[in-house]
């Protein structure tokens, strides 16, 4: 088990000059570069970079999602930093045609839009699924990444692998109805009671809009994912913002990872970076100055 000290930090005037509403302009002013990277198995990845500066912030969505779902991010970000987002193999308009769809796969997927833009210090951030992916792309591209962020990502739910007969039978009832298993599920489990309604609907049509093997082929791979290995490979500190609607451990990240410090949000669902996005973006930039100045301290 590893015990994280609560974290030093420095150079408030920055973050809070980072998070200043007055700072931001709009998501198209930002906007350097739109276009695509083949993935290791010639996938086209689509992608946008925004902003300029030395330390690359790297936003992964979640299964059945998009880039989209980092847009509240981008205007904080952008002014500070080069910000990337992409849109993993089979969800928005990368291309599909894979065969499977492991965390491993899409790892690839993040690690060659990194490489393409030739980006250095780079912190990795993950959205649910995004945490195992930007894990995986961590062991492709260590030498350039500098930390690694969950947002409700990097506890077991994500990174502890179940039984294969469980596995099987989630995987049969979601083959019967796919479409109406995914708004069950994430209307019951992904909302709290104070989520706004409108902005729970758009999201559950946005997922059910994914394609069948993707849905099926993701999903199947994610139970069975296992982080144990990699995070004993990749030596990064994990840090997340975690919503309190589920109670979850982080039994594998604790065990496993360099170190792990989590905040969490009250009365909020898993859409957390939409939900409250200046609760979000003030942790994610505390996150970033930790990993840029190196001032938290951890001991095993």
């Amino acid at each position: 088990m590893k015990h994280l000290r609560f974290p030093i930090i420095i150079g408030l005037a920055f973050l809070f000059a980072l998070i200043s509403c007055q700072m931001q302009p709009g998501i198209s002013q930002l906007l350097v570069e739109e276009g695509n990277a083949a993935s290791a198995d010639g996938i086209p990845i689509h992608y946008k970079l925004y902003g300029k500066g030395e330390v690359s912030l790297v936003f992964v969505h979640d299964w059945c999602t998009n880039m989209k779902y980092w847009e509240e991010q981008i205007p904080s970000f952008g002014v500070n930093f080069k910000v990337v987002t992409l849109d993993l193999a089979g969800h928005g308009q990368s291309g599909i045609g894979r065969t499977t769809w492991t965390m491993e796969a899409f790892g690839q997927d993040v690690a060659a839009v990194v490489e393409k833009l030739d980006l250095q210090k780079v912190v990795l951030i993950g959205h649910g699924m995004g945490g195992p992916v930007i894990l995986e792309a961590a062991k492709l591209i260590r030498d350039r990444v500098i930390g690694l962020v969950g947002a409700d990502s990097f506890n077991d739910l994500y990174m502890k692998g179940i039984e294969e007969s469980q596995i099987q039978l989630a995987m049969q009832l979601y083959q019967e109805n796919y479409q109406e298993q995914i708004r069950e599920h994430v209307r019951l489990s992904w909302f709290s009671p104070n989520s706004d309604h409108d902005q729970m609907s758009k999201i559950i049509l946005d997922m059910i809009k994914a394609p069948k093997e993707v849905v099926l082929g993701a999903l199947e791979e994610l139970q069975r994912y296992d982080a144990t290995e990699s995070f004993n490979q990749v030596q990064l500190d994990v840090r997340g913002v975690q919503t309190t609607h589920m109670d979850v451990s982080y039994n594998v990240t604790q065990t496993h990872a360099k170190s792990i410090w989590v905040e969490y949000l009250d009365g909020l669902g898993h859409f957390i970076m939409l939900e409250d996005s200046q609760a979000f973006n003030r942790h994610l930039a505390n996150f970033i100055n930790e990993f840029v100045t190196s001032t938290y301290s951890y001991e095993k």
